[in-house]
């Protein structure tokens, strides 16, 4: 037998390996940030408990932030308060929710994030608008929360002693189905230069004069945009906020424009709506493939029209994409497929656009009403975003801890001095 030469084999040294192997947390914080960029916001939720230095990358407004508008994994939810007689909804996945196989586990119940009430057994819950990953929720009579479903951080506030108290008296059953009903314009949106996440409410008070304020989320106060409202009435159903701005449709159907508040130039304008044959319809404003859009329903027939404004503020780019016939459709958003998903009497319901075949989600319940206006679902966008007031108090915290430790520093140095100048004189 033929022996294995060995002599000119180098040998291996499993010591010197292991102790030059690099780990992922020896890597540029960079690098690991650039890595972590490119996970899902469910990933990301389970890693922060891996590490602490992992927990304080992803726990970072500006990290936080890159995500929301970078990141490929971008998970659209629609949330569902199911019942007025209990504290829970359902986060629903729409695109799993029409696929046999991952139905049962496109739904996830949630706790809203509310108190009971003593005065009242049941109050009603509404949604107010979304951002960010954000949802901001009304509770009768007088609350409002801004809330992260996927974090589970909120900030909850009134609006009693700085608008009711002292607002002209509106009838308790007028517009029961709509949040914020005593105020002229409502919304929740966001400011970019500021970076703050605003509630706004425009009321009358007892003398009928017209006040436009907002609540700041970052100073947790109210404040007046003192700027004169516009005459022409509008819809009392919360603006839908877009590109920036605030949106409005008018009371009147034989008003043909859309009334629009600029957050950042705190001024008003108003977008032409599309030439319509019929005035007798219901209306709303939607978001879809990213620009403004505008779908009716006309009573008699239950025949659906989607506009969309290919061009923001352009009248001539108003754009009719979708004709769909037979019964009322309230659209949500596009499915990755490309179909239309929205609210029809009552359940989820997704419209192939080509062929006009419906399918219906029966295990989700939404609302009662027959057009879907009693504001009990949004969709949202998932995120990690911290609230201001929460990012404000981690950096108040921080440079509290960072002055401390200084301080202990210096007394140490202090303490040595003192002992080399006892040591001195001795």
């Amino acid at each position: 037998m033929k022996k294995k030469n060995t002599k000119n084999k180098p040998k291996i040294n499993n010591q010197n390996c292991s102790s030059s192997s690099i780990g992922f947390n020896d890597l540029p914080i960079e690098v690991i940030r650039e890595i972590l960029l490119r996970l899902s916001v469910k990933n990301l939720g389970q890693l922060s408990c891996v590490s602490k230095l992992w927990q304080t990358i992803i726990s970072d407004h500006s990290f936080a932030k890159l995500h929301l508008q970078h990141s490929p994994f971008s998970t659209q939810r629609c949330i569902v308060i199911q019942n007025i007689d209990v504290y829970d909804a359902q986060v629903v996945d729409l695109d799993s929710l029409f696929h046999r196989n991952s139905s049962s586990s496109a739904m996830e119940n949630v706790s809203l994030p509310l108190n009971s009430v003593k005065w009242k057994l049941h109050p009603r819950v509404h949604v107010v608008g979304s951002y960010n990953g954000f949802v901001c929720l009304h509770r009768e009579p007088y609350s409002l929360n801004v809330w992260n479903p996927l974090t589970g951080s909120y900030k909850g506030f009134s609006y009693y002693r700085h608008i009711v108290r002292n607002a002209y008296p509106v009838e308790k059953t007028w517009n029961s189905l709509k949040p914020l009903r005593i105020t002229l314009l409502s919304g929740f949106g966001y400011d970019e230069s500021k970076d703050d996440y605003f509630v706004i409410a425009a009321w009358k008070d007892k003398k009928e004069e017209n006040h436009f304020d907002f609540y700041s989320l970052r100073t947790n106060s109210w404040k007046s945009f003192e700027v004169e409202l516009p005459n022409k009435p509008r819809r009392r159903d919360p603006g839908l906020f877009f590109n920036g701005a605030f949106h409005w449709l008018p009371e009147d159907v034989n008003d043909d424009t859309i009334l629009v508040f600029d957050i950042t130039k705190k001024s008003f304008s108003v977008i032409p709506m599309p030439e319509r044959k019929i005035t007798s319809y219901y209306a709303n404003l939607v978001v879809l493939r990213g620009c403004l859009a505008l779908y009716t329903t006309i009573g008699s027939t239950n025949n659906n029209k989607i506009w969309i404004m290919k061009e923001y503020k352009v009248k001539k780019s108003w754009t009719v994409v979708y004709n769909i016939p037979r019964g009322f459709l309230r659209p949500l958003c596009l499915s990755s497929g490309g179909d239309l998903v929205g609210l029809s009497h009552g359940g989820l319901t997704k419209v192939n656009v080509g062929s006009g075949e419906r399918s219906y989600a029966t295990n989700v319940q939404v609302s009662n009403d027959n057009y879907c206006q009693d504001h009990k679902s949004i969709m949202y966008t998932e995120s990690l975003m911290p609230l201001p007031s929460d990012s404000e108090e981690k950096k108040k915290r921080r440079k509290k801890r960072k002055g401390q430790q200084e301080e202990n520093q210096s007394e140490v140095k202090q303490g040595k001095r003192r002992r080399r100048t006892a040591t001195g004189t001795c």
